[in-house]
Parts: C-alpha cells; sequence; structure tokens
C-alpha cells in the first residue's frame, strides 16, 4: 500500500476484516511507528519482547512493583520508566501486544496513559488469534469500547479522590507549627 507522499507500507499480516497486524522484531524508530500508526485504520502491533536481553526482566520487575487496579480482568498500572520496552511503545494509540514467549498469554499495553504510567493487561493467546480471525470480532469489538470506557471513567474517579485528598493534605498543613512541618520534609 502506498501512502499519500507516495512511501511505501507493506503491512506483515492483512485480515480479511481489514486488520493490519504488524509483527516488530527488530528497531523502529518512534517516528516509523507513528507513520504506520496513522496510516492503517485498524492496526494492531505484537512486539517481541524478548529482543532486548534486559526487557523481559524490566517488564516483570515493573509489573511486580506495579499497582492492581481490579482483579478480573486483572489490570496492572505499571510505571513507564522501569521499563524500556514500555517507554519505547507507550505513546502508541492503536492496540500494542508484547509477546514474552510465554504460552498462553501476551501483555496488552493499553493506548493511554496517565503522567509516567501505562496500564496493561494479560490477554489470551487464544483470544487475540480469535479476535482477529474474525471469531469473536462483534463481541471483542463491544468489550473493548466498554472496557476503555469503564476504565477511563475509573481513572478519571482516581484522578479526582487523589486531588481531592492532596488539597486536604495541603489544607491541613497550613495549620501545622513550623517545627512540625520542617521535620515531615525531612522524612
Amino acid at each position: 500500500m502506498n501512502a499519500d507522499d507516495g512511501e511505501k507500507h507493506i503491512a506483515d499480516v492483512k485480515t480479511v476484516h481489514g486488520s493490519v497486524i504488524e509483527f516488530q522484531h527488530s528497531f523502529i524508530t518512534s517516528e516509523e511507528r507513528l507513520s504506520r500508526d496513522n496510516f492503517y485504520p485498524k492496526l494492531v502491533w505484537v512486539v517481541d519482547g524478548l529482543r532486548r536481553k534486559r526487557d523481559k526482566e524490566q517488564f516483570f520487575n515493573a509489573l511486580k512493583d506495579g499497582v492492581q487496579i481490579t482483579p478480573n480482568p486483572m489490570l496492572m498500572k505499571i510505571y513507564t520508566e522501569e521499563s524500556r520496552i514500555l517507554n519505547e511503545w507507550s505513546s502508541s494509540k492503536v492496540p500494542v501486544f508484547f509477546d514474552f514467549g510465554e504460552e498462553q498469554r501476551n501483555w496488552w499495553l493499553l493506548p493511554f496513559k496517565e503522567g509516567g504510567w501505562s496500564y496493561i493487561v494479560p490477554f489470551s493467546r487464544q483470544n487475540f488469534i480469535d479476535f482477529n480471525l474474525g471469531k469473536t470480532r462483534d463481541e471483542f469489538n463491544s468489550f473493548l469500547r466498554n472496557f476503555i470506557q469503564s476504565y477511563k471513567q475509573l481513572f478519571n474517579r482516581i484522578e479526582a479522590n487523589r486531588r481531592r485528598q492532596q488539597v486536604v493534605i495541603n489544607s491541613r498543613r497550613r495549620f501545622l507549627p513550623n517545627h512540625v512541618l520542617r521535620r515531615s520534609r525531612r522524612l
């Protein structure tokens, strides 16, 4: 396929439903990734998490240190800077799945972030295959829209609560004696 500027794009997989799957093993610049994100209307990335020696270790350490938002489906909030692969792909606006060689699952990087945090969900390999073969496409699209909308609302509520708590903390500090404030800053 050719872009408006004449640049040629060759998809790794194009499904009968018009989805494009790019399997990314080698290095890709953020500019090239953005170009593909914008070129293909239904793009999905599958990123090789074993390409560099430390990617898997960094990802799972960040996951271990992350915050579980919901148990089912498990949604994790992970600090993006703790993992090079997360840092490189967190700006993508299309679905990104990390493949760390696990037999049963990939890790889905949700296409939104909050400050320096990214959101990750384990995703069954079989569901990924079924979805891209069109077996569960309508159900999955509906699930995906509802899932993202629900979590955006949840994130907004969490952030609003955090801001309210910060206001309360700051307002209480005005009434503390100076020696208490100096000591709390040292802690």
